[in-house]
């Protein structure tokens, strides 16, 4: 290599480290509690898993990210409130969201609530206070729905 790429290679790489740094996203954590639905870690299958107590259907939950802090693992997550364009049940929703982070290590869960259809922009904020702990979600289970004639009497 001659001398002139020499000294551009080095000037090269530190202005893609740059772009590449620019262009990456902000995983921001702001000192502000979490107000949101709540929110807990428990364990499913051998990992973490993220639970949303929702005051209603239509409230979304969904796994951003999943960062090594030291010797914790962040899991960042979005929960979206339910769009107004729509119905939806007025009655309390479970969802749980299973993570990469297996059970053994330690978690810390960190949240942001946003509207059905904004982008995704905005501040995490700490949520491991902030719902079901580590109490496991129940099994879900199906159970057959008995069907009745209008008139009273099973249909089975």
């Amino acid at each position: 290599m001659d001398n002139t790429t020499n000294r551009t290679m080095p000037l090269l790489l530190t202005l893609v480290s740059l772009l590449l740094a620019a262009c990456s996203p902000k995983w921001e954590i702001a000192e502000a509690p979490y107000e949101g639905p709540p929110l807990g870690l428990a364990q499913r299958e051998g990992n973490h898993a993220v639970v949303l107590q929702a005051p209603s259907a239509g409230w979304n939950l969904r796994i951003d990210r999943e960062r090594r802090q030291d010797d914790l693992h962040e899991i960042f997550v979005t929960v979206r409130r339910p769009d107004p364009a729509f119905f939806h049940a007025q009655v309390e929703t479970q969802q749980i969201a299973l993570s990469n982070v297996q059970s053994s290590n330690p978690a810390s869960l960190v949240a942001r609530v946003l509207p059905a259809t904004a982008e995704a922009k905005g501040a995490y904020r700490r949520a491991d206070d902030a719902g079901p702990g580590d109490a496991p979600p129940p099994e879900l289970e199906a159970r057959p729905i008995p069907l009745e004639r209008p008139g009273g009497g099973s249909l089975d």
